[in-house]
């Protein structure tokens, strides 16, 4: 290997390991939910205010680049219950999209050890995420993340 040594899914330092691998494990089995309404079934202020914010402090590590990447994902299924009027598309397909984003970032994680915060995230919403109604307010929480991340990401200060 001329004389270099393949880290992959180690980085922050040190040979790979059971540790990397074994705290996306731990994110993934996490029953976490999230709230988004109210008791009136109003998308709750704090979650696209301080609770975004808060999301974004802990996902500034991740690069805009790879956040904007997992949004764009969620968005093209915001699209897809937009377009789909016959309700057509099942909550349990809907349940399978995020399933699908959650191993995405679980993927990323164990390849990166700095997006264990995002699987954390992805987990957390996936386990919430039932309904159509359930799924616009994920993706304007999302969406506000990614706003607030800007202001906080380490890569943003260009």
């Amino acid at each position: 290997m001329n004389g270099r040594q393949d880290y992959r899914g180690a980085q922050g330092g040190g040979p790979p390991g059971r540790g990397g691998i074994d705290s996306v494990r731990e994110a993934l089995k996490s029953a976490e939910r999230a709230k988004y309404f109210d008791e009136k079934r109003s998308i709750r202020p704090a979650l696209l205010d301080a609770e975004a914010q808060t999301t974004a402090q802990q996902l500034a590590d991740i690069p805009t680049t790879q956040l904007r990447r997992f949004f764009g994902q969620v968005s093209a299924i915001k699209r897809r219950l937009d377009m789909d009027t016959n309700k057509v598309l099942t909550e349990g397909e809907i349940q399978a999209q995020l399933a699908f984003l959650k191993a995405s970032t679980a993927y990323a994680a164990g390849r990166d050890q700095k997006n264990l915060p995002l699987v954390r995230f992805m987990v957390t919403h996936a386990n919430t995420v039932a309904t159509r109604d359930d799924f616009a307010a994920f993706h304007r929480h999302f969406e506000t993340v990614v706003a607030f991340h800007k202001v906080y990401a380490k890569d943003s200060e260009r």
